[in-house]
């Protein structure tokens, strides 16, 4: 398997672990108000204590991603940047050895007959 697969796999697996994560917290927090009910001061209480929870957990695994997203994207930046020089120390070594560039016969235009 490619670096590069094994790469896209990982990202996916981050966005599927979050997700997974949420839909069983919503899950777990309907259950749980199911099988205990309580006055409406205290579900809205817990309710608000659990979106809050939510919340922090939400944005926690955000800037996790965020910090690895920025680190991914710097890694192709700076391997774009050498593939790039590579490609240009090769064409001036070629051009230098006496080969020039081939360009392609030009040939009139056509145009589409309706």
């Amino acid at each position: 398997m490619g670096a590069q697969q094994k790469e896209q796999r990982q990202r996916g697996g981050a966005l599927r672990t979050f997700a997974v994560f949420s839909l069983g917290a919503a899950a777990g927090s309907i259950a749980a108000l199911l099988a205990a009910p309580a006055s409406g001061t205290v579900t809205r209480k817990r309710l608000g204590q659990q979106v809050r929870k939510l919340q922090k957990t939400a944005a926690r695994r955000i800037s996790q991603t965020r910090k690895v997203l920025i680190t991914r994207a710097d890694d192709v930046r700076e391997t774009a940047s050498e593939k790039l020089i590579d490609a240009r120390k090769w064409m001036v070594n070629r051009m230098s050895n006496g080969h020039a560039p081939k360009r392609p016969a030009r040939r009139g235009l056509r145009h589409a007959h309706a």
